[in-house]
């Protein structure tokens, strides 16, 4: 059974597998430490037993919420985990007082395209050029709280 926890800056290396895993311009372990401890970062992860299989980061600030990062194993995808881990930041952002969450996705990854809409989110822009790594588009989207 999958469980859902609050992260601190100390469980960097937990989820640092997820990171390294699912992203092709990984942070590194030092980078996402550091995001972590930042006050205005909010991190929650999925494990199974004691393994990390997923995660989401989001920085609140004023009255917005920006989701930085969304990620789950490909092992453990398609089971609901990114859709709790994104119920449970749109939750914290609300109690954090956001009225807006913000995020940008890459135009190629139709299924998470999908969930962000599933769950109110519409686009508002597109950032040319936004991955370094492949010099790819991002859409821009946001959803009101």
């Amino acid at each position: 059974m999958i469980r859902y926890n609050l992260l601190s800056y100390r469980d960097a290396d937990a989820i640092y597998p997820v990171e390294y895993k699912c992203f092709p311009s990984p942070w590194s372990q030092a980078e996402l430490k550091k995001d972590m401890a930042e006050k205005n970062r909010i991190y929650l992860g999925a494990f199974d037993e004691e393994v990390a299989v997923g995660y989401i980061g989001m920085m609140c600030f004023l009255d917005e919420a920006h989701i930085l990062n969304v990620a789950v194993l490909p092992e453990y995808r398609r089971q609901g985990i990114a859709q709790e881990l994104l119920e449970e930041a749109i939750a914290t952002a609300k109690s954090k007082g956001a009225q807006y969450a913000y995020l940008e996705v890459r135009v190629s990854n139709t299924p998470a395209i999908n969930l962000y809409k599933k769950y109110g989110f519409y686009q508002i822009g597109l950032r040319k050029e936004y991955y370094s790594d492949n010099l790819e588009d991002a859409l821009t989207m946001v959803k009101m709280l």
